[in-house]
């Protein structure tokens, strides 16, 4: 991602490493971003803030407690929740949703083009999306994303179901998998 020579430059505050850093990681913390709002404004907005925790917490980086993308992705993961938590974004009413009502199957992903799943995925709805990407891609437990998002941990159970039901039925009904 970035070389340990970058990273110790912008910690002596070196602004072409920060240019450097930033072009760099951009593409990767994109992608973390994607997973929390499709809103493009805010996909923007939160970019903005996460760099900007990453410059101002760069000394406090030591190659020696871990790799330097794990960090990021940290950081970047911490400020998107923030964003969650503090715009209260709401999820659907559990009880008043029937979609999906027959579909309970297990499903592996796993098997299907990851270009492809990010694209669904990003057509998701948000509190899906929120709730799926903590708990398969960050590995969260419900416990977890209950206490990062404020909702119940059997709330996110549902959300959890219900992403992974409604990837079921967008991919089954573009013949992407069959049951």
């Amino acid at each position: 991602m970035v070389s340990n020579e970058v990273i110790k430059q912008c910690q002596q505050k070196q602004q072409t490493a920060f240019k450097a850093m930033y072009e760099a990681c951009v593409p990767y913390v994109f992608t973390i971003v994607k997973d929390y709002t499709s809103n493009k404004d805010i996909q923007k907005d939160l970019l903005q803030e996460i760099f900007a925790k990453l410059f101002l917490n760069i000394q406090s980086f030591d190659p020696n407690r871990g790799e330097f993308k794990f960090w990021l992705r940290k950081i970047a993961v911490n400020q998107c929740l923030m964003f969650v938590r503090d715009k209260k974004q709401e999820f659907e009413d559990l009880e008043n949703n029937t979609v999906l009502n027959g579909l309970n199957e297990e499903m592996d992903l796993s098997h299907l083009d990851p270009a492809l799943t990010e694209k669904v995925l990003t057509q998701m709805p948000q509190g899906y999306r929120q709730v799926f990407s903590l708990v398969a891609l960050e590995g969260y437990s419900h416990h977890e994303v209950g206490q990062e998002l404020g909702i119940s941990a059997e709330t996110s159970r549902s959300q959890f179901m219900r992403a992974r039901q409604w990837l079921m039925q967008h991919f089954v009904a573009n013949n992407s998998i069959s049951l």
